[in-house]
């Protein structure tokens, strides 16, 4: 599901099913004001294609675009929002990003999936790999336990 498509009384009902954040995250940039989207492009497919296989489990957010030079500013940005989604009630964040990103530089909560997604890579291969350590990450979890619910 998308979160820019839900209706508030549709969430009411299938808020218990969806344990998976989607951020996506990608660089824009301008130069000689020419569009250098291409990035974008190829993360926002990723997600789209992961949203639709795993729809009703997972939530796909809006992209978090940047274009700043400091990435000093926007580590501590991101690690903010990251923060957030994994002290939420989902059990799950999934962070989609460029192939060049240096994740060294993020301390990750526990529950958040680092994924990258390379320039050179098919999509249909990327969106399998990224369907896969999901499924991965919902079968080894040890914050959230099925046998849990209900008491």
């Amino acid at each position: 599901m998308r979160l820019s498509q839900v209706d508030p009384d549709e969430w009411n009902q299938l808020a218990a099913y969806v344990d998976t954040v989607l951020l996506p995250v990608y660089r824009i940039r301008f130069p000689d004001k020419r569009l250098d989207v291409e990035e974008a492009k190829r993360i926002n497919r990723v997600a789209a294609k992961v949203e639709a296989e795993l729809q009703g489990r997972l939530l796909l957010t809006s992209p978090i675009p940047y274009t700043t030079e400091q990435t000093d500013v926007w580590h501590r940005y991101l690690e903010e929002v990251v923060h957030d989604l994994a002290a939420s009630p989902f059990p799950h964040v999934v962070i989609l990003a460029p192939a060049e990103w240096n994740w060294t530089a993020f301390t990750m909560e526990p529950g958040v999936l680092r994924v990258n997604i390379s320039a050179d890579e098919e999509v249909e291969t990327a969106v399998n790999r990224v369907i896969d350590q999901i499924v991965s990450m919902w079968q080894t979890s040890k914050r959230y336990d099925s046998t849990d619910e209900g008491k």
